[in-house]
């Protein structure tokens, strides 16, 4: 099959102008093989429409103008212009590599009770040294943002999944669970408030796990941007803590849709009580909770609530422990290193280094 025909990678983008020209000027430089589409939400099209027009002749680029909408029901619209068997979504400031990519399609293609698959991701962050804005080579965080997640039963892929950080929002999904996800999601808007926007990828994550196992693979698939000059320009650091949203007047009854949305997947491919499912739901919530909130003591409304958590807990804290024992890697040495897990990633490297040149002077225009 020609690869343009595989995948389809959807890059919703709204507000923030001066990422998409980074992202398809790196996909035109390594002759990106899939089908590009861009969605963009702003109000004025012209920017972005007049940037993807002069990278249509070397990329398979399909720009999208939906005004005004959230990621969400962007995406929700745009779903019948995905004809490939495979999609991903990526922000518009992240950067697939291609070779990662390819070992995901070759890893789905020859599992089919796999949902998605994904790689490894890399954050690069962007800082203030002096006047200059440059890529940080030394603070990065390698990706434990990917993970497998093979348990046979649905509701057991889905409390499983949150057992511990993690999220498949940004992996190689099989097109078609990918519009039934996009499809339930984007009908309840989670994006409305900021205090529920954070359960909208909570509840493509379910709805992935449900579907079917989940892979991560070795190697790079996803470069995700830290900007933290612009954050900090604009001062928009601050997440909204968990503590403070599930006091939000709006928290309680979009959770409870969004368990709806799960338990309804799991009564169809467990042939599960609605009841039954219900309470895997809200299990699977107070699970990602207590990762959240750290809590120690969490009630769950099941027979052995109190032994699960505690069991959760230390694995947690094994996990931490080991994670700390683990040196970050230098990008540079990433870049120059001839290391098949780093495959494709000194243009990236190199892609981002020329983004900070053109980034310094134009910083105060975009401010």
């Amino acid at each position: 099959m020609i690869e343009k025909n595989q995948l389809t990678l959807v890059i919703p983008t709204r507000y923030r102008i001066q990422y998409p020209k980074l992202v398809l000027s790196y996909y035109a430089e390594i002759q990106f093989p899939y089908t590009i589409l861009m969605i963009d939400s702003n109000e004025d099209k012209t920017h972005i429409q007049r940037l993807t027009e002069s990278f249509k002749n070397g990329l398979h680029l399909h720009y999208l103008s939906l005004p005004g909408l959230t990621t969400d029901q962007s995406i929700k619209v745009a779903l019948d212009h995905i004809q490939t068997p495979y999609a991903m979504m990526v922000g518009d400031d992240d950067l697939v590599i291609s070779q990662g990519i390819r070992t995901c399609l070759d890893f789905l293609s020859k599992n089919k009770d796999y949902s998605a698959a994904a790689g490894e991701t890399i954050w690069a962050k962007l800082i203030r040294r002096g006047s200059r804005i440059v890529l940080d080579p030394q603070r990065i965080d390698r990706g434990e943002m990917s993970k497998n997640i093979e348990q046979k039963r649905a509701s057991d892929r889905l409390i499983g999944f949150f057992k511990s950080v993690g999220q498949c929002t940004f992996s190689v999904q099989r097109s078609e669970n990918f519009k039934k996800n996009y499809t339930l999601v984007g009908s309840i808007d989670f994006e409305a408030c900021p205090h529920t926007w954070p359960l909208s990828e909570l509840s493509l994550q379910g709805l992935t796990a449900i579907r079917g196992k989940i892979k991560r693979l070795e190697g790079i698939s996803l470069v995700m941007i830290r900007d933290y000059v612009l954050e900090r320009a604009l001062n928009t650091v601050r997440m909204i803590p968990v503590t403070e949203s599930i006091t939000h007047p709006e928290w309680s009854p979009k959770v409870q849709q969004m368990i709806q949305l799960w338990s309804e997947e799991m009564s169809f491919y467990e042939k599960m009580d609605m009841m039954e499912a219900m309470q895997k739901g809200r299990i699977a919530v107070y699970v990602w909770l207590l990762y959240r909130l750290k809590m120690y003591s969490f009630a769950i409304d099941s027979k052995n609530g109190k032994q699960v958590l505690w069991r959760l807990l230390k694995k947690g804290i094994q996990n931490r422990l080991e994670k700390r024992k683990k040196l970050p890697l230098d990008l540079r040495h990433m870049a120059a290193e001839n290391n098949k897990r780093y495959a494709g990633f000194k243009t990236c490297y190199q892609k981002l280094q020329q983004f900070c040149e053109w980034y310094t002077p134009s910083l105060s225009e975009i401010i």
